[in-house]
C-alpha cells in the first residue's frame, strides 16, 4: 500500500551496478533527462511502468550502443506531502504560453504574450482549476515586452515597465492597465533613465512603485507618482554595484528592502536599502557566493521572518530579519552528481510557509530541464514534476487566493497537499471592522479594516525579470445556501507593508455585480490565507451609508479573538443608519466563528429607533469542498535557440504546442439545503448527501461540519435512503474513530 515518495537513482544509458546500493551513472552513456522522466511517471504512485526507449527519454545518450534503465526509488506509507499539477492552457496558444502572471484584486489571474492579455477567472465555486479564460484589452500594438517589471498597485491598477526584449528595441515603455475600464494608457519614461529593460521593481510599504533602472550607471531608481504620472529620481547612495541589472528586491518587515547584488565585486555580500535616507548599506556576508555568471536566483521572505536567497551558484543563504544575521542554508540537491541551481528561476511560498521552487543542472540556464522541490532552506522534498520539461527560466509562479500556485509555460496550477496547506492561525488576516454588513450588488467603496491584510510574505519571486507579488487583500464572499463564491474588487489599500502584525490597515471593496442574495460569509484573503469569516447579508435593496462603520468589534473581542454573534430584534423599521453594538460570547477563543444576523421586525414606524443586539451561541466555520479535475497532458515546445553561460535568454522562440488533454471531470451541482424560515445554527452538524440527479432534483453536496472536541474534531452527517453520505475531515485530518 506504499507509494513512491522519492526517486533516488535513475539512469538510461549504460549505468553500472546490480542492486539499489550499487547503481552508478556511466560517464560515457547517460541521458540527462533520466531522473525527470522517471519522477514524472512514478512519483506518488503505488506502481509504475516505464518504456525503455529513446522516445521516452527524448534523446539517445550513445548512438549505436545497447542501453538499459536502472532505477531505485524510496517508498513511503503516505503521499500526503505532495500535491499535483493541473493543465490550464485550455489548448489555447495565448493562455498556454503567456508569462509574468499577476493577480488582479477581483480574483482574476492576468498574463501577457506579445501585446495580447488574458485573464483566468475562477468558476462559481471559486475553483481556478475549473476556471475559464477570457481575453482582455490588448496593450499598444508596438509594445510586446518579454521579461519586464510589473506590479499590481494599491489602486488595483497594473503597471508594466520595460522589457528585456520588446518590439523595435522599445525597452523603455511603461503602460498602466485599468481593470475597471479594461483599458491601457502610457506613462512617460523617466527623463533620467538610460534604459529600463528587465528592471527590478517593488511596491513600497507606502504604496509607491519604484523601479531599479537596469543598466543606468551609477545605479539609481525611479519613484512613480501615480496621480501625476511623473517620476522622481532616487540616487541610491552607497550602493555596492554600479547598476541594478539582474538584482532582485524583497521588502522586509521593518520597511527596508533587501537584495543580493550580482555586481558585488566578487564578494558574498548583501545590502539593505532605506527609503527614507535613499541609502544602501551592507547587511552582512551571505557566507557562500550566491550569484554566478552575472545571474542570481529568486529571493523571498518566508512567514517565519526568515529571508531565503537561492543562488545561481547552487548555494542557499538565510537572513534572520529579527537578529539581522546571515547563515548558510543547505546547498540545493545533487541531480546525477550535478548541483541544482536557480539561474533566473521561479519560487512561491506555500501556505505552510515552505517554498516551492524550480532548479536545473548544467551551465548557464541549465541543460537538464526543471526539477521542483519544497524547502525550508535546510531540507528538500522533491515535488511532482510540472507538465512540461522546460528550463526553469521559462516558468513564472503566482500564489492564488486558494493557496494554489499558478505557473506559466504551459499555464498550470499546483494544488498543494493537505500538509502543504497547513498555515498558522497567527498568519491569518484579522477583520476588525467593516463599514456595513448588509450589502447589495450596487455597493461600492465599502471600507474594511483589520491587521495583516498584507500578509506575511510577498508571495512569489523570480528576480529582475518577473515580479508577481500578492501582498494585498482580496475580499471573497460565499453564499451560505448555494456555496457560490464571489470575489469583490479591492482598491486603495492603506498599506503594502508585510508582516505588520499590529497596525490597523484598511482597503475598500466593490461588491461583485453578480452576487447572490442571502446570508453569506466574507473573508479577507492574502497569499492564499483567509481571515476567519464574518457573516454578511446580501440584500436586494441597497442601504446608503451616512455614518461611520456599523460593525466594529470591541477591543475586548479583538484581544481575545472571541467569536461575534449578533441577533437583531428591532422594535421598529427605520430609514436611518443604525449602529450595531456587540458583546462577545463565552465560546472557545481558539477560533473565530462566523457571525449570524437574524432580523425579526415586530413593528413599523417612521421614527428613528436605535437597534440593540444580544449575543447568541457562536457557530463554527465550515470548509467547503473544492472540485478538482484530473487531466493528462503532454507538451512539446522546442526552442530554436539555447542560452549559454553568461548569455541573454533566447529572444526567438518557436513554439509548437501539441497539448493533448484527456480530462475526467465529474461535476457536482451544489444546491441549497431545504428552505426554512431562518438559517440553522452552524454549530449543528449539517446533512451532506449526494442525491441521484434528476431534472427536478440535481445532485447536491452539503459540506459536513466539524465540531471541536478534546482530541480533534467531531464530524457528523445524515443521509436518506438511496443517496450517498459524504463526510470530510477539516484541515487535512483523517477519521480516527467512528
Amino acid at each position: 500500500g506504499q507509494a513512491f515518495s522519492s526517486i533516488v537513482f535513475a539512469s538510461y544509458g549504460t549505468p553500472s551496478g546490480i542492486s539499489c546500493s550499487t547503481f552508478q551513472v556511466s560517464t560515457d552513456c547517460h541521458a540527462s533527462t533520466s531522473l525527470a522522466v522517471v519522477q514524472s511517471l512514478c512519483l506518488n504512485l503505488t506502481s509504475c511502468s516505464i518504456s525503455v526507449s529513446n522516445d521516452v527519454f527524448k534523446l539517445d545518450p550513445c548512438l549505436g550502443t545497447a542501453k538499459h534503465l536502472s532505477v531505485s526509488a524510496e517508498c513511503s506509507d503516505s503521499t500526503a506531502s505532495w500535491g499535483n499539477w493541473t493543465d490550464k492552457s485550455g489548448n489555447m496558444y495565448g493562455p498556454a504560453y503567456m508569462h509574468n502572471p499577476l493577480l488582479l484584486t477581483d480574483g482574476r489571474v492576468m498574463g501577457v504574450i506579445g501585446n495580447r492579455v488574458f485573464a483566468l477567472s475562477p468558476d462559481i465555486f471559486g475553483s481556478y482549476t475549473n476556471g475559464t479564460w477570457s481575453e482582455l484589452a490588448h496593450m499598444p500594438v508596438d509594445n510586446r515586452p518579454v521579461y519586464f517589471a510589473s506590479a499590481v498597485l494599491p489602486s488595483g491598477q497594473v503597471i508594466i515597465s520595460g522589457g528585456e526584449y520588446n518590439t523595435n528595441g522599445n525597452y523603455d515603455r511603461t503602460v498602466l492597465y485599468d481593470p475597471v475600464t479594461n483599458s491601457w494608457s502610457d506613462i512617460p519614461k523617466p527623463s533620467f533613465a538610460t534604459v529600463i529593460s528587465d528592471a527590478p521593481s517593488v511596491v513600497l510599504p507606502n504604496g509607491q512603485f519604484m523601479l531599479g533602472l537596469c543598466v543606468t550607471s551609477p545605479a539609481m531608481g525611479a519613484l512613480l507618482n501615480i496621480t501625476s504620472l511623473t517620476w522622481t529620481q532616487k540616487k541610491f547612495f552607497n550602493k555596492i554595484g554600479a547598476w541594478c541589472d539582474e538584482d532582485g528586491w524583497t521588502m522586509l518587515p521593518n520597511g527596508d528592502m533587501l537584495s543580493v547584488p550580482t555586481s558585488n565585486g566578487g564578494q558574498p555580500v548583501a545590502e539593505v536599502y532605506n527609503f527614507a535616507t535613499d541609502t544602501w548599506s551592507v547587511s552582512g556576508s551571505t557566507v557562500n557566493m550566491l550569484p554566478a555568471d552575472g545571474e542570481m536566483g529568486p529571493e523571498i521572505l518566508k512567514p517565519d521572518g526568515v529571508f531565503i536567497a537561492f543562488g545561481a551558484s547552487g548555494n542557499v543563504a538565510l537572513y534572520d530579519t529579527v537578529s539581522s544575521v546571515w547563515s548558510a542554508g543547505t546547498p540545493m540537491p545533487l541531480i546525477d552528481g550535478n548541483r541544482c541551481h536557480t539561474t533566473d528561476a521561479p519560487t512561491a511560498v506555500l501556505p505552510n510557509g515552505n517554498v516551492l521552487f524550480a532548479c536545473a543542472t548544467g551551465p548557464g540556464f541549465g541543460n537538464s530541464g526543471a526539477f521542483f522541490f519544497e524547502t525550508d532552506g535546510f531540507t528538500y522534498k522533491p515535488i511532482t514534476p510540472a507538465l512540461s520539461n522546460d528550463f526553469p527560466y521559462q516558468y513564472s509562479m503566482l500564489v492564488l487566493p486558494t493557496g494554489e500556485i499558478f505557473m506559466t509555460n504551459p499555464s498550470s496550477i499546483y494544488t498543494p497537499s493537505a500538509a502543504q496547506k497547513q498555515y498558522q492561525d497567527a498568519w491569518r488576516p484579522v477583520i476588525a471592522s467593516i463599514q456595513k454588513t448588509t450589502l447589495c450588488a450596487a455597493d461600492t467603496n465599502i471600507k474594511i479594516s483589520g491587521t495583516l491584510f498584507n500578509g506575511m510574505t510577498t508571495g512569489a519571486a523570480y528576480g529582475d525579470d518577473v515580479q508577481a507579488a500578492t501582498n494585498y487583500p482580496l475580499v471573497r464572499i460565499t453564499n451560505m445556501a448555494s456555496l457560490h463564491v464571489f470575489y469583490c474588487r479591492t482598491h486603495d489599500h492603506s498599506s503594502m507593508a508585510v508582516q505588520d502584525k499590529t497596525s490597523t490597515v484598511s482597503t475598500y471593496f466593490d461588491v461583485n455585480r453578480n452576487i447572490e442574495v442571502g446570508a453569506s460569509t466574507l473573508v479577507v484573503v492574502t497569499n492564499g490565507i483567509p481571515s476567519q469569516p464574518i457573516t454578511v447579508t446580501i440584500s436586494k435593496t441597497c442601504v446608503s451609508i451616512t455614518s461611520q462603520p456599523t460593525f466594529k468589534p470591541t477591543s475586548a473581542i479583538l484581544s481575545t479573538n472571541k467569536p461575534i454573534t449578533i441577533t437583531m430584534q428591532p422594535s421598529a423599521r427605520t430609514s436611518s443608519t443604525v449602529p450595531l453594538t456587540t458583546k462577545p460570547t463565552t465560546a472557545s477563543p481558539s477560533t473565530i466563528k462566523p457571525t449570524i444576523i437574524t432580523i425579526q421586525p415586530t413593528a413599523k414606524t417612521t421614527s428613528s429607533v436605535p437597534l440593540t443586539t444580544k449575543p447568541t451561541t457562536a457557530s463554527p466555520s465550515t470548509n467547503k469542498p473544492t472540485l478538482q479535475p484530473t487531466a493528462k497532458t503532454t507538451s512539446s515546445v522546442p526552442l530554436t535557440t539555447k542560452p549559454t553561460s553568461g548569455s541573454p535568454k533566447p529572444s526567438t522562440i518557436t513554439i509548437q504546442p501539441t497539448v493533448k488533454t484527456t480530462s475526467s471531470i465529474q461535476p457536482t451541482i451544489t444546491t441549497q439545503p431545504p428552505s426554512s424560515t431562518t438559517m440553522p445554527p452552524l454549530n449543528q452538524p449539517s446533512i451532506q448527501s449526494t442525491l441521484k440527479p434528476t431534472t427536478a432534483n440535481p445532485s447536491r453536496i452539503i459540506q459536513s461540519t466539524a465540531i471541536p472536541i478534546s482530541q480533534g474534531n467531531l464530524v457528523c452527517g445524515i443521509s436518506s435512503e438511496n443517496s450517498v453520505l459524504v463526510l470530510t475531515c477539516p484541515r487535512g485530518q483523517a477519521f480516527s474513530s467512528i
